[in-house]
């Protein structure tokens, strides 16, 4: 049995640290969806901001940035 991989697939993991492949993974979204996302992301940054900033803060804000968006496209599918 030959396993072949396409070229998509061979850079794939690569290809989500491009912020590029997020803009495309996010095309067809509902406008609702957008307005949910821009919320969203708005409350994280915000409460980011209310407390103390430090490096750990802002790792949590990014992973929850992360979060929420993964969390949003799953619906999407």
């Amino acid at each position: 049995m030959q396993t072949t991989t396409t070229k998509k697939t061979a850079i794939a993991w690569y290809d989500i640290f491009k912020p590029s492949w997020y803009v495309e993974q996010m095309q067809g979204w509902t406008a609702s969806s957008y307005r949910l996302l821009l919320l969203g992301l708005g409350v994280i940054f915000g409460m980011t901001i209310a407390g103390k900033i430090n490096a750990i803060s802002i790792l949590t804000m990014l992973a929850g940035m992360l979060g929420f968006t993964c969390t949003l496209s799953y619906y999407q599918c």
